[in-house]
């Protein structure tokens, strides 16, 4: 694992007045197949959110 970015594959610097978030200098950019999966389980999360919300909301009334 990188030392730099803790295998995130993403760095943040310090600009002065705000923070700039960059790929890692050592590892690169994040692999398309990572990127993928990691917003596939977003997706399922925000859908699985989305439905309790609703379900929520009808209890509610």
């Amino acid at each position: 694992m990188c030392n730099l970015c803790n295998g995130t594959h993403v760095v943040t610097n310090d600009i002065g007045f705000g923070w700039i978030k960059q790929a890692c200098p050592k590892c690169g950019p994040m692999p398309e197949v990572m990127r993928a999966k990691k917003w596939a389980e977003f997706d399922k999360r925000f859908e699985e959110a989305k439905r309790k919300a609703e379900l929520a909301g009808k209890d509610a009334s």
